[in-house]
């Protein structure tokens, strides 16, 4: 059980964390977005800085680690329809939501390009 759960998250990690955050760096966008045609601007529309970009992408990563987090706490102590409930939830706000909570923090917004 817990070694499934650590590689997946060491695989996560490895191919999809490290890669974001380099591309928020090297490149100042995120490459998802990038091929989805999808730029990330600030309020005003222009284009958000690398900075902004880089804080866009660690709110996120914090956000799927705490919530990865409380689910295997949850499933562990036997509420494992809790923790599948806190995951549909999440899932459906990344969808439903206008802005995610992590532009809400950058101050930024998801246009396309």
């Amino acid at each position: 059980g817990e070694f499934i759960v650590g590689g997946t998250c060491g695989l996560l990690l490895i191919f999809v964390v490290v890669p974001s955050f380099l591309s928020a760096i090297i490149l100042g966008d995120s490459l998802l977005l990038r091929s989805l045609d999808i730029a990330i601007v600030r309020s005003d529309g222009s284009r958000a800085s690398r900075l902004r970009v880089l804080w866009r992408i660690t709110t996120l990563w914090i956000m799927v680690f705490l919530a990865l987090g409380l689910m295997l706490i949850l499933a562990s102590l036997g509420k494992v329809s809790v923790a599948w409930l806190l995951a549909v939830g999440w899932i459906v706000q990344m969808f439903i939501a206008e802005r995610g909570a992590q532009d809400w923090a950058a101050g930024t917004h998801l246009v396309p390009r």
